[in-house]
C-alpha cells in the first residue's frame, strides 16, 4: 500500500470490521441454519434425557417441527430478545419431555446470553465491573 492512498472502509474482511444490525441477523439466522441441522442429521441418543418416558410415540413431522420451532426464533434474539427467550423455553421444554433433541437448551441458553446483555436495571450500575469500566476511561 502505498503512503496517501485511501482506504475503502468496505475492503475488510467480515470480521474486522462492526457488523450491522442487520448483518448480525443475518449471521443469527446462519448459526441457527446450521445448528437445527445438526439436530436434525444427528438426532436424539436413544436414551431419554429425562426420567419420564415419552409420552406416547411421536409422528414422523414432530421432531422437525420441535427443532424448527425451538431454534427459529433465536434468529430474531437481537429484535425481541425477552419473547424469543420465552418462546424457545417453552418449546425446548415440550422437546424434552418428548426427547425430540439431544441438545435442547443450547438454544435457549443462546437466547438467554441476549436476555442478560440487554437487561438493564438498576443494579446494574453499582456491579463491581460497570464501576471498574467507568474508572478505565
Amino acid at each position: 500500500m502505498q503512503a496517501g492512498t485511501a482506504v475503502d472502509p468496505d475492503d475488510h474482511p467480515i470480521l474486522a470490521r462492526r457488523l450491522s444490525r442487520r448483518q448480525l441477523i443475518a449471521l443469527d439466522g446462519v448459526l441457527v441454519l446450521v445448528y437445527a441441522c445438526a439436530l436434525l442429521s444427528t438426532g436424539p441418543t436413544g436414551v431419554s434425557s429425562s426420567s419420564v418416558p415419552p409420552l406416547s410415540a411421536s409422528a414422523p413431522w414432530e421432531r422437525l417441527v420441535l427443532i424448527a420451532a425451538a431454534t427459529a426464533p433465536v434468529a430474531v434474539r437481537r429484535i425481541w430478545p425477552l419473547p424469543v427467550f420465552a418462546v424457545v423455553l417453552a418449546v425446548t421444554a415440550v422437546a424434552v419431555v418428548r426427547d425430540a433433541a439431544w441438545d435442547p437448551f443450547l438454544s435457549a441458553a443462546f437466547a438467554l446470553y441476549t436476555v442478560a446483555v440487554t437487561a438493564r436495571g438498576p443494579s446494574s450500575r453499582d456491579e463491581p465491573v460497570a464501576r471498574v469500566g467507568r474508572g478505565s476511561r
